[in-house]
């Protein structure tokens, strides 16, 4: 809605430059209301081995958000674009369930319930734009995000 807004806000007012920022699954420590949360969450406090669906998504830690946002915002002959922040890499939700259970050196079998209906079996953003206009590398893998969060929040769930 906002971008169709700018977008006409444009046509009447030719003068006005815009950067459309669009971020994908970032994730971080202090992340809620998302699968990596969600999941820990029931692991470690409700102690359920369950994920829903086994879609795919691209992750970016959000160390690796800010800095591109950083590029982008600094970037003098960026205008009038729409850019994805983004991975190119996915990964299935029980790939990223497998990797956390690995951390906490959990054992027990993953249970897999039905996606929500309605949800898109992969989502990989086209970061082409981003590559073009932000020369920053993606610092945190996917390995190391998982730890960071899971070293987080297992303080956090773990003292009450």
């Amino acid at each position: 809605m906002c971008e169709v807004m700018i977008n006409s806000f444009k046509i009447k007012y030719p003068k006005f430059t815009y950067l459309i920022i669009r971020y994908h699954n970032v994730y971080g420590p202090l992340q809620k209301n998302h699968f990596i949360p969600e999941y820990l969450e029931r692991l470690l406090i409700k102690n359920k081995n369950i994920i829903i669906g086994n879609d795919k998504r691209s992750y970016i830690y959000i160390d690796d958000a800010i800095a591109h946002t950083y590029n982008l915002a600094i970037h003098t002959k960026l205008k009038d674009e729409i850019i994805n922040i983004g991975n190119n890499i996915s990964h299935s939700s029980i790939q990223i369930a497998k990797q956390i259970n690995s951390y906490l050196n959990i054992k027990s079998e993953i249970k897999i319930r039905n996606s929500k209906k309605g949800s898109v079996k992969k989502r990989v953003p086209d970061i082409n734009k981003l590559h073009k206009y932000s020369n920053y590398i993606n610092q945190t893998n996917i390995e190391e995000g998982i730890k960071k969060i899971v070293q987080y929040n297992y303080k956090r769930y773990t003292r009450k």
